[in-house]
């Protein structure tokens, strides 16, 4: 399911060594149960309160799922990769704090702004490392790593908004309703199983589809203009 340029999908489990505690998602049904009931953006929550131990946990399973990704696809081993991983989550979790959000700019664009941040102090540091004899990944310093290294933190960010917006409509809908769509849509099952499944008519499946879609579309927008 897209909705504008984000994605409704089911995501693979990841752990994080070294961050005990902290593990990526099962699947998108299990971390919309878990999602934060604040309207409040992960990053914005630790940037006031960085002892925050579930905000910690919820941004290393969507964020670090992500730049874990990043790196792998860059050759770099997993040992490596992890340890990227998480020494740019600490990154970006300290320039949030280093940085005043501009009211006048959408949360995205402060988001850009600190990730840009994040990644010159990436290069620094990983420059350092290949001077003191390290045989590091010549690709990680190319401008398309620069690029898929912003994506891959604004796609976080899109995750987050979507993971707060299924958890926010799931609670205000008629659970038949919420099940027609997670059937259809979340396990990707055809509409006519889906009515045969629920006992209910095929137009009232397509019905509690386009309803919740639309409450979602609606959702996304709000927290946009809210999150921080």
């Amino acid at each position: 399911m897209t909705l504008g340029n984000m994605h409704v999908s089911q995501a693979n489990s990841t752990a994080l060594p070294g961050l005990p505690g902290c593990h990526a998602e099962k699947d998108m049904m299990s971390a919309v149960c878990q999602a934060p009931d604040t309207n409040v953006s992960l990053l914005g929550r630790l940037s006031e309160y960085p002892a925050n131990q579930n905000a910690w946990q919820d941004f290393v399973s969507i964020y670090g799922k992500h730049l874990l990704e990043w790196s792998k696809r860059y050759g770099l081993q997993t040992a490596d990769a992890e340890d990227v991983t998480q020494l740019t989550l600490l990154r970006l979790a300290k320039a949030m704090r280093s940085f005043d959000y501009n009211p006048q700019l959408s949360f995205r664009a402060w988001l850009r702004t600190v990730t840009q941040h994040v990644w010159q102090d990436f290069i620094r540091n990983r420059k350092r490392v290949q001077q003191a004899g390290s045989t590091d990944h010549q690709q990680l310093f190319t401008l398309t790593a620069e690029k898929e290294f912003t994506l891959s933190i604004e796609s976080a960010y899109e995750e987050e908004l979507m993971k707060k917006s299924l958890e926010s409509v799931r609670l205000r809908v008629h659970p038949q309703t919420w099940e027609a769509f997670r059937m259809t849509t979340l396990e990707q099952l055809s509409t006519q199983e889906t009515a045969n499944r629920l006992g209910i008519k095929l137009s009232l499946v397509y019905k509690a589809k386009s309803n919740v879609m639309k409450l979602l579309q609606d959702e996304v927008i709000y927290l946009e203009d809210s999150l921080r």
